[in-house]
This record gives structure tokens, sequence and C-alpha cells, in this order.
């Protein structure tokens, strides 16, 4: 019985997939390859751009005032209500760097740990 079960459903599997890939799902489509661009007028010198637009970028924290105080709201463990916490902007970049330098004692390689 078990194996009549799975005979169906493998034929019905295929009966399914079938007309799917006959109609080309998955399949791309190989063009013609890009032009290639036109040659520059005058070569620039290295190390030069123009024309280039960054955005999205935040600005650096070294520029900021360190007493201010900013807010932002983390999920503790095992909690799915946000706790809005506040500190001072140097206060968080210690204790972002704190962090940092643990997670790096703790991760390295010991001699003898086995890694």
């Amino acid at each position: 019985m078990r194996n009549t079960l799975i005979a169906v459903g493998y034929f019905a599997a295929i009966a399914i997939c079938g007309p799917a890939a006959a109609q080309g799902f998955g399949t791309v489509a190989i063009g013609a390859a890009p032009p290639d661009p036109p040659a520059q007028a005058a070569a620039k010198p290295a190390g030069t751009v123009s024309g280039v637009t960054v955005a999205g970028q935040k600005t650096a924290d070294k520029g900021k005032d360190p007493n201010e105080v900013i807010c932002h709201s983390t999920t503790p463990i095992g909690s799915r209500f946000p706790v809005k916490t506040c500190a001072r902007r140097g206060d968080v970049a210690a204790q972002t760097a704190d962090g940092q330098t643990l997670t790096r004692q703790m991760t390295t390689l010991r001699p003898g740990s086995g890694n």
C-alpha cells in the first residue's frame, strides 16, 4: 500500500511539473552582449573621480556632541515588548567599544582550545 502511494505521488508530481517546465518557467533568455562604452576623450589622472553621487551614508559620530542624549528602542531577550533606552552619545560609544573588545577577546583562538 505504501509503495502504491509513493508511486502515485511521484507520477502526480511529474504530471504537475511537466507542463510548467515545458512552458519555459525558470529559463533565462540569452540576448546579445551590451555595446562597448564610448572611448573617453581625454584620459583622467589616476585617483580622480567625477560625477559620483553617494547617498544614504551616516555622518561620523566624531563631529557630534558626546554629551547629547540619544534614545533608541531595544527588545530584550525573552520579550516581545521594546524598551526605550536613553544615554549620552559618549556613553553609548564607550559601551559599544567595550562590548566589541570583550567579544574579540572571547572569540580569539587560544592554544589548546581545540580550534
